[in-house]
Order: C-alpha cells, then structure tokens, then sequence
C-alpha cells in the first residue's frame, strides 16, 4: 500500500466553466464593488459594453472568452433582469456612477425573459 495520495479525478468541462465563471464573478465583485455584487439581488444594469473596459482593467487575468462567459451568466440572471425591467433603471460603468438610462426596449425584453423563468417547475433541473 502506497501513502502518496491520488490525485483527484479531472473535473468535467461543465463543472470546471461553472466554477471559472463563479470566481470570475467574485474577482470583479472585489475589485469594483460598487459595480458587480455576487449577491444577484443587488446587480444593477451595467453599461453597454463593459466588456472592452473590463478586459483591459483586468490586464490579462482572464481571458475574453471566460470573461464574455462570466457577463453572460451575469446579465442573465433573474436579479440583474429584474433591475433592468425596473422603471427608470440606469446602467452603471465602471466607476460605479449612472451613464445611461435602461431603454423602454431593453427593459420589455428583460421583462420578455423574466416571465419564462417563473413558469419553470419548482423541481426544474438543468439538463446535462
């Protein structure tokens, strides 16, 4: 019998993108706290097109692609859509202070996608 441990079996692509993404979250929740929140009742609109001020902030710590990735489960969860269906919504850019109104087109959409989530069974589960 050996004493040197195993190491632990690879992780598979969907599980490893989850935990990417998640810390991916976090990172940005920590470095612009007033900007991104981990806590999905307290995302607010973010600015269009956060992405290329981001990338370069962020000085290479993650790739374009994990960071399209990250926004996308960001943007997309029922919190953040919530307050960009909200009345008189504004997105916010990096440093935290107002730089557009949410349009009345973009708040009917968030509205559009909110209404299929509350339809979801309460036993719904994601498909592999």
């Amino acid at each position: 019998m050996s004493d040197t441990l195993c190491p632990p079996p690879p992780l598979s692509r969907k599980v490893h993108d989850r935990q990417t993404t998640a810390a991916i979250i976090d990172l940005l929740a920590q470095t612009w706290p007033d900007v991104f929140s981990v806590y999905q009742g307290r995302r607010r609109p973010l600015q269009i097109g956060i992405h290329a001020p981001l990338i370069e902030a962020l000085n290479g710590a993650v790739t374009p692609t994990e960071l399209s990735r990250a926004l996308g489960v960001y943007t997309s969860n029922e919190g953040y859509l919530r307050g960009l269906a909200r009345r008189g919504a504004v997105r916010i850019g990096l440093d935290g202070e107002p730089v557009a109104f949410v349009t009345t087109e973009d708040a009917a959409a968030a509205k559009a996608l909110l209404v299929p989530a509350r339809q979801k069974p309460f036993f719904w589960v994601d498909q592999p």
